[in-house]
């Protein structure tokens, strides 16, 4: 590896490991929601290019497939796009 100094040393990947146990939470349809959509966006807080930042991860894990016409519907809300 070139430049491991330069290794953020942290997931791309927002995963919700709050109720313990060998498997993360899954997120149906009914809740996924404006609030979980921000927690996720802006509920932590990481290093990037040595100034701290609020959003930390490109991708979430473990969205259930009828969970889609939300997320479709309020991504644009949460992200401030197509307003």
């Amino acid at each position: 590896m070139k430049h491991p100094e330069r290794n953020s040393n942290r997931s791309l990947t927002w995963v919700d490991w709050s109720r313990g146990g060998a498997h993360p939470a899954k997120f149906s349809r009914t809740r996924v929601t404006v609030e979980l959509l921000e927690r996720m966006r802006s509920g932590s807080k990481c290093m990037y290019n040595g100034n701290s930042t609020s959003t930390c991860f490109l991708f979430a894990r473990k969205l259930c497939p009828d969970a889609l016409d939300r997320l479709l519907r309020f991504a644009p809300k949460v992200m401030h796009f197509n307003s």
